[in-house]
């Protein structure tokens, strides 16, 4: 049983370095609760523009755009951008990558017509 805490433990490394999920992507737990907060509106937003409002449409809005948003965290993160502040830096990376998953998104839906 201990050792199974040990691995967890090792795994979920958020003591004193303030990172979440560093065995899959080193990205600060703060940006991370930033990152959920924003698909969350996301979501939002494209459930009112493509009238989708079931729990399964937000389950599949909101996982599409925070996988958009880790995915441009880990690929285009090594792009410059024209800011002091790395945190920014991160929300405008993450921002570029929900855009492309929502408009994706939009597209696979389309507007329902009533």
């Amino acid at each position: 049983m201990e050792s199974l805490f040990s691995s967890i433990t090792s795994y979920f490394d958020g003591g004193a370095s303030q990172q979440a999920f560093t065995g899959i992507m080193d990205i600060p737990t703060s940006l991370l609760i930033l990152i959920v907060a924003l698909c969350l509106f996301g979501t939002n937003v494209i459930a009112n523009i493509t009238a989708r409002d079931n729990f399964l449409e937000y389950g599949v809005t909101f996982s599409s755009l925070f996988l958009g948003a880790l995915m441009s965290n880990k690929y285009i993160a090594h792009i410059e951008l024209p800011v002091s502040s790395e945190f920014a830096h991160s929300i405008i990376i993450a921002n570029i990558g929900m855009t492309c998953a929502g408009l994706f998104l939009m597209g696979a839906y389309g507007t329902q017509r009533s």
